[in-house]
């Protein structure tokens, strides 16, 4: 060997020495702080299934339109019929608002026992009703991940709107339906219902009438935010950002602070798609105080977990953790048990890679809770299988099994290729930890059979290396050469030349 290339290897080795010197003579040094070591999470641990990971603006919901329990131009029989109607309403939306899996499950019997009590009536005029209850069962049917039967009662309300003559709630059934196809990835479908719901919204909703001037401006407003949405699902921004600036103006005009709020956070959540960093968070920070007058603690906690997303977006680490800290309380307070395991899910992940291991765990574990009684089991898959990643770096393999196992399982019901191969593999090293080779070996091998995301390279180097150590365990000496054999041309040796 040449003197330079020796003294070049022996400084190398003589640095590794130093190194580890270091370790243990260190230790009589100033105390290292154990949120100094920060955690690169795998872009499989850093996916979401929250669109770009904004919590949804808030949408002005269909007033229920029953007031009088009883009309004196309908029997006895008949309005206890309505009544009963109303009650069951009333009950469906009291369970819903527990937001466990149990809870739901019960809320949409009662929707149904509602509808079926509306539909025995032998009088008209509760069309509007009914299709409040029908929109009220969509949106707890998709709660629960059942889409296709959303989309039915989505349908049921967008034809009893027509019926009744409201168009612009017409519209908004089509709008639901259209997000419903998108997710189950029926593009030309949603399409449709997109632009159907625009041009319904486009033809009526701006010519409406009405004596009272903040009526109609507020009205007019609510027409032109939707038509934004509309805009935004269709992927065209720049319009939607007019649309919702257009709204906001006819809100302020009208003194309506929730309405200006509700579009402040629309912009600041196109901003943010649209990498405008900056202004998506003034954009959030002045629909602040606007939910603050107005009372509505949804909207505040809304807006907190939005901005905790924005200073993370922007490098802001430790800001972005005191907002998702801040729009915890809330969520607790109003009883969202969705928004709140967002949140808690939020604060782990972000703990995480802050290095604040044990304050992320304590939030995992909550996110776990509270999406295991929600019944999301695609969340819960998510928050298992970063506490069982978070579990593994910490060196606690017996603690990540089970934890894995279970996202595994989970993840089968939910194919999604980059986060199966993820799982897999972080199993693997957990199994090849406590010496379970072959289970080791199952779950590396299914691993590389795992194609990546479409548009995604998949990088094989880790399961390789891994399962050359699995191999060479079990004593199969030629899989394991094959394996190193395969990972050479990925290895780089810069020596100095003569």
């Amino acid at each position: 060997m040449n003197s330079k290339r020796f003294k070049f290897l022996w400084a190398i080795l003589m640095q590794g020495y130093l190194l580890s010197g270091m370790a243990v003579f260190g230790q009589s040094g100033p105390a290292i702080r154990p949120d100094s070591f920060r955690v690169i999470l795998p872009a499989w641990l850093t996916e979401t299934d929250r669109n770009d990971q904004i919590y949804p603006s808030r949408e002005r919901p269909a007033p229920f339109i029953g007031t009088a329990l009883t009309n004196p131009g309908l029997s006895p029989a008949i309005n206890q019929m309505i009544d009963a109607a109303r009650r069951d309403f009333a009950l469906a939306e009291s369970r819903r608002g527990g937001g466990t899996a149990t809870e739901l499950g019960e809320a949409i019997r009662l929707y149904q026992q509602s509808i079926n009590g509306w539909r025995a009536l032998a009088v008209s005029g509760h069309d509007r009703e009914l299709a409040v209850t029908f929109t009220q069962m969509g949106l707890t049917l998709n709660d629960l991940g059942k889409r296709i039967e959303a989309i039915g009662a989505f349908d049921e309300a967008r034809q009893l709107w027509r019926k009744s003559g409201d168009r612009e709630r017409e519209a908004m059934a089509l709008a639901q339906i259209g997000r419903l196809q998108q997710s189950l990835e029926m593009p030309a479908q949603a399409r449709q219902s997109f632009d159907q719901a625009r041009l319904i919204l486009q033809l009526s909703g701006l010519t409406r009438f009405s004596d009272n001037r903040t009526d109609r401006l507020s009205s007019q407003a609510s027409t032109l935010f939707n038509l934004g949405k509309l805009s935004e699902e269709l992927g065209q921004s720049n319009e939607a950002l007019q649309l919702y600036q257009n709204a906001r103006a006819m809100w302020r005009e009208a003194e309506d602070k929730v309405g200006q709020a509700t579009a402040l956070n629309a912009l600041g959540s196109i901003s943010l798609r649209l990498k405008q960093i900056l202004r998506a968070r003034q954009y959030f920070d002045e629909a602040l105080p606007y939910w603050r007058e107005s009372g509505d603690e949804r909207g505040l906690a809304i807006t907190h977990s939005n901005l905790g997303f924005v200073m993370e977006s922007g490098g802001a680490a430790d800001a972005a953790l005191s907002s998702y800290r801040e729009a915890l309380p809330i969520w607790q307070k109003v009883g969202d048990r969705r928004g709140e395991a967002n949140t808690q899910h939020d604060i782990g992940r972000l703990g995480t890679a802050l290095g604040r291991l044990d304050d992320a765990v304590g939030a995992l574990r909550e996110a776990v809770r509270l999406r295991r009684e929600t019944g999301e089991e695609r969340a819960l898959v998510q928050s298992l299988s970063l506490l069982g990643f978070l579990h593994q770096t910490r060196g606690k393999p017996s603690e990540a099994r089970p934890i894995l196992e279970e996202a595994l399982t989970l993840r089968r019901r939910h194919p999604d290729g980059s986060r199966l191969a993820g799982i897999l593999n972080s199993l693997g090293e957990v199994y090849t930890t406590l010496r379970e080779y072959q289970l080791a070996r199952k779950s590396l091998e299914e691993s590389l059979t795992v194609p990546p995301a479409p548009g995604m390279s998949s990088n094989r180097h880790p399961t390789l290396n891994v399962l050359a150590r699995v191999y060479t365990a079990l004593g199969e000496k030629e899989r394991a050469r094959d394996c190193y054999n395969r990972l050479i041309p990925s290895w780089r040796l810069n020596l100095p030349l003569d």
